[in-house]
């Protein structure tokens, strides 16, 4: 008795056993959507001034992070002026960039294209060590708040329009100790 073949006869005459294999084995696999760190990752990224920022001597204070992708790159600098005018001294606003996909080649225009004031640091994360696992694949922005311990209490996707009272307070609220 043969078992039906899930594959077009077109493409079950030519493949081999092994790429029939691949293809079932691909197909099969979950596609799982992107989790933040559970914990800040022990990284150093650069800002496009070339300071580095060691993500792990950001423990002892809590860190609210927004990572954002070419899409949300705009709005990234409203939600960060806003939770950073409301946010104690005590918590860290971090800006951050996705830019794991972009081009080698591209780095220098991409830093120079970058914010030129100071007081607008932006991570660029290249390696894509913090920004796009925050992010996912799929959400243009994205802020993650991270307690004292570096633990990640939550995670928010934001909109592309700048930020709205409830989830700026959602967001200071989580930063306060549990």
């Amino acid at each position: 008795m043969r078992t039906p073949s899930l594959l077009p006869p077109a493409i079950r005459r030519r493949a081999t056993p092994v790429t029939l294999m691949l293809i079932l084995a691909f197909a099969a696999s979950p596609v799982l959507p992107a989790q933040a760190p559970t914990a800040l990752p022990t990284a150093t990224l650069e800002d496009q001034f070339g300071r580095a920022t060691d993500l792990t001597a950001l423990r002892g204070t809590p860190v609210v992070v927004f990572a954002a992708d070419r899409d949300g790159f705009d709005a990234l600098a409203k939600w960060v002026a806003r939770v950073r005018t409301l946010a104690p001294a005590t918590v860290q606003v971090l800006s951050l960039a996705d830019l794991r996909s972009a081009p080698r080649l591209l780095r220098g225009v991409i830093r120079g294209g970058m914010p030129r004031d100071t007081t607008r640091r932006v991570l660029l994360d290249w390696g894509g060590a913090l920004a796009r696992p925050v992010r996912g694949e799929k959400q243009p922005l994205v802020a993650a708040v991270y307690d004292a311990r570096g633990m990640l209490v939550t995670t928010t996707p934001l909109g592309l329009t700048g930020p709205d009272d409830a989830t700026v307070s959602a967001l200071l609220k989580a930063t306060e100790g549990r």
